[in-house]
């Protein structure tokens, strides 16, 4: 069965990519364990195109080429910008979430503590 849409070729800044190794140092990984399964999971993730197809028709429609698109991940904020005539996504920086804020993920665990409690 092929993917419904193509995948996306994912690119880097190499300023992200050093945000990425910089928090193996940090300690800050609340799901993961180093940078290269964050670098991984994000390639994972916007190889897909998490986007809402309304966000993606808006985009295309308006050629909005300079709009960054944000998602969580872990304890970071990917900051990616879209090339939909390209078909590429390059990731552009990785923010430090704050450590205190609840987990989301799809398993549904709702705030730290019962992450600890896992």
């Amino acid at each position: 069965m092929q993917p419904r849409v193509q995948p996306l070729a994912v690119h880097w800044d190499s300023s992200a990519l050093q945000q990425a190794a910089d928090l193996d140092q940090t300690g800050h990984f609340r799901l993961l364990q180093s940078s290269n399964e964050l670098v991984s999971a994000i390639n994972d993730v916007l190889q897909s195109d998490p986007r809402s197809i309304g966000r993606r028709q808006k985009q295309q429609q308006q050629k909005l080429e300079d709009e960054r698109y944000r998602f969580g991940l872990d304890s970071v904020d990917v900051v990616c910008k879209f090339d939909d005539d390209q078909r590429t996504v390059t990731v552009t920086a990785i923010e430090l979430l704050d450590t205190n804020a609840p987990i989301h993920v799809a398993r549904g665990i709702a705030s730290r503590k019962e992450a600890d409690d896992l």
